[in-house]
């Protein structure tokens, strides 16, 4: 089972809305903070090519470090594995509440 962790500064708002992210779907997460730990968190950036904090590494079997990004990147990955999600749960059940469902032109979503 994978985990994330996350290298965060105190007073970071990226950091505290990541954290939650992760409380709020809970999902099994550590926490490093950075803030007496300038020099490393300067090699974590470089070694990264991330500029930013929260630094966040999805952490798999084995102990296999990959890096995930901030928290925009974090956001990302829960909106891409919801739509997974989404779209495996649409069996034909509800493919057919789908069709009984009356929608108007204003009620339907458009891309733009």
């Amino acid at each position: 089972m994978s985990y994330y962790h996350l290298f965060v500064k105190s007073r970071c708002p990226h950091c505290k809305e990541a954290k939650s992210l992760l409380k709020s779907e809970k999902i099994e997460h550590v926490v490093t903070s950075m803030d007496k730990a300038p020099s490393i968190l300067t090699k974590l950036k470089e070694s990264t090519g991330h500029t930013t904090v929260p630094i966040i590494f999805e952490v798999t079997e084995g102990e296999k470090y990959n890096f995930v990004g901030g928290c925009s990147d974090l956001k990302e990955v829960f909106n891409a594995k919801e739509v997974q999600k989404s779209a495996g749960e649409v069996g034909e059940e509800g493919l057919e509440k789908h069709e009984h469902t009356n929608t108007t032109a204003d009620s339907v979503p458009i891309d733009s």
